[in-house]
């Protein structure tokens, strides 16, 4: 008997403990465009347009800057590295994102580029992203 109850309490924390028990499901679509997937710089910065521009290659030629990282598994990272470490605008964060290819609306749980989370893709090509307030 005592055995048995012993069985039943391992069996239920090991349900427990292998469930989705504090994880978020968050749904985005795979199915949005190839070129959306990597590594963008930011092209242009105007920190009054509602434009966010952004090219393939860092315009310094060391990657340093603002740019964004788009994961094919829905993991999204908004970045800033400065030559120096003394730059207060320096940051990494991770978050996820969201595309609704029949808007083309691009949504992420955190600030892109410290301004909004959700744009419409207005321009998508290899070389080129450019994404507006909706």
């Amino acid at each position: 008997m005592k055995s048995n109850f012993f069985a039943i309490i391992l069996l239920v924390c090991i349900c427990l403990s292998t469930g989705t028990h504090g994880q978020t499901y968050i749904d985005f679509d795979f199915n949005a465009p190839v070129n959306l997937f990597g590594t963008w710089y930011r092209a242009y910065s105007n920190f009054i347009s509602d434009t966010l521009s952004f090219t393939r290659t860092s315009k310094n030629g060391y990657d340093f800057g603002e740019r964004v990282e788009i994961n094919q598994k829905g993991v999204f990272a908004d970045i800033y590295t400065a030559p120096c470490g003394n730059d207060e605008s320096i940051h990494h964060t991770k978050g996820h994102w969201f595309f609704d290819s029949s808007t083309n609306i691009f949504k992420t749980s955190i600030l892109i580029c410290n301004k909004d989370s959700i744009y419409k893709i207005v321009k998508l090509n290899i070389d080129s992203l450019v994404l507006v307030v909706p």
